[in-house]
């Protein structure tokens, strides 16, 4: 029995002859695009949905796990290179085709794109276009709302590499032609983006395509919608280290801004719709649109919501809390985000009017606006937990508005 059998060289687990498993691993040692396609052909005659969804995040773990160490030996854009990113196309191809496995396609193709980007710390920037635009492709082949959504997103993120790798031949790229064709996005909007990825890439700091486009999205002269993005840790914690690095006062306000765009966009149903919005006597950090009013705590917070940052060495008081609340009320907001590195004032003990947490109680209770006050330590400590920026958000609201200690 025992010669049925073979033994991953990585994790050590066995596995039999002709099992799923081994053409797995047939699939991941193929030598040449002859043996290749074989296997692939064998795949496609033993896969069915059951074994797809019993066997696919094995799979998924075996391609990282080998692709990790096989990748990091391997010079970019070499045939050799081309033809092991080629295996987890060929894989996803086979898993949407006959069994319309979108799902665990995009699953397949996220693997890559996080691989990739998790190879860069020792190789330097890595173009990942490619399991982006096939993210892009298998959301465009769902067709519903929230598939075109993120299809959109997932193009525009591909469309950026190719600017960062090569902003002279962007435009005869599939991502472009995805954009323009299938998307019907204006060849002027994607001109005026890539003119963004151009000027970022003069800051050196290009290796991730989610933070310059965050950095375009929020850019008050950009109208550009965007939501239901997928939340990254290493994006996170990127975004966490830059509030905690700001010296001057513009950079402070800045990547506090970012931070907290990128939450809201990571957490399904939300839109950065203005940054550093200008009225006629204020200005408003963020205006976030709420999508999702079905759900009855969503729908509390309103459709609109204001955003108020404050990175500060000191926690804020009474008088910023007062400030902010009158700009939530002119807007007709139901509630107002207030993010502070430090935190706010006061306990709902004290009463003290320079508390910050009696001021927020009293506004709630004389105007019926919810003013949350949310701190840097409560979101890095959601992000350790992988608590959803949504729930944390949501407790803290009702924490707010019911007065609960």
């Amino acid at each position: 029995m025992a010669n049925d059998k073979k033994k991953c060289s990585i994790s050590g687990a066995e596995y039999e002859i002709g099992s799923f498993a081994d053409i797995i691993h047939s699939i991941i040692e193929a030598k040449d695009d002859a043996e290749l396609k074989l296997q692939i052909d064998q795949l496609r005659s033993h896969l069915g949905i059951q074994q797809l969804q019993s066997y696919t995040n094995g799979a998924l773990s075996e391609f990282v796990d080998h692709f990790g160490i096989r990748l990091k030996s391997i010079d970019q854009w070499t045939p050799q290179w081309i033809f092991e990113i080629g295996k987890w196309n060929l894989l996803g191809q086979v898993l949407v085709v006959p069994l319309h496995a979108f799902k665990w396609a995009e699953k397949l193709w996220k693997a890559l794109y996080k691989l990739l980007c998790e190879l860069q710390s020792s190789k330097g920037r890595i173009h990942k276009g490619t399991p982006l635009h096939n993210m892009g492709w298998v959301n465009l082949l769902q067709g519903n709302q929230l598939s075109m959504t993120r299809s959109q997103l997932f193009i525009k993120l591909a469309m950026i590499e190719d600017v960062l790798t090569d902003e002279s031949t962007y435009k005869s790229t599939p991502a472009y032609r995805m954009l323009i064709g299938e998307h019907n996005i204006p060849a002027l909007r994607l001109e005026e983006l890539a003119k963004h990825v151009s000027e970022y890439k003069k800051k050196g700091d290009f290796m991730i395509p989610e933070l310059v486009y965050l950095d375009y999205v929020i850019d008050p002269s950009h109208q550009e919608r965007t939501s239901s993005w997928d939340f990254d840790e290493i994006i996170a914690a990127q975004l966490i280290q830059a509030v905690l690095d700001a010296k001057d006062v513009n950079s402070k306000g800045n990547s506090l801004e970012l931070l907290m765009a990128y939450l809201f966009l990571s957490s399904q149903g939300f839109e950065v719709l203005k940054r550093r919005a200008r009225t006629f006597d204020s200005e408003i950090d963020l205006i976030i649109r709420n999508l999702d009013n079905d759900e009855p705590a969503r729908h509390e917070l309103g459709q609109y919501i204001l955003v108020e940052c404050k990175n500060t060495v000191d926690k804020v008081e009474a008088k910023t809390v007062r400030d902010f609340s009158m700009k939530v009320m002119a807007s007709s907001c139901n509630s107002g985000i207030l993010i502070s590195k430090e935190g706010i004032s006061g306990d709902n003990k004290k009463d003290a009017a320079r508390d910050a947490i009696l001021t927020i109680i009293k506004i709630h209770q004389r105007h019926d606006v919810v003013i949350v006050p949310i701190s840097l330590d409560e979101i890095q400590d959601a992000i350790k937990k992988q608590i959803p920026f949504e729930q944390i958000l949501i407790s803290v609201y009702e924490k707010t508005r019911f007065e609960m200690s």
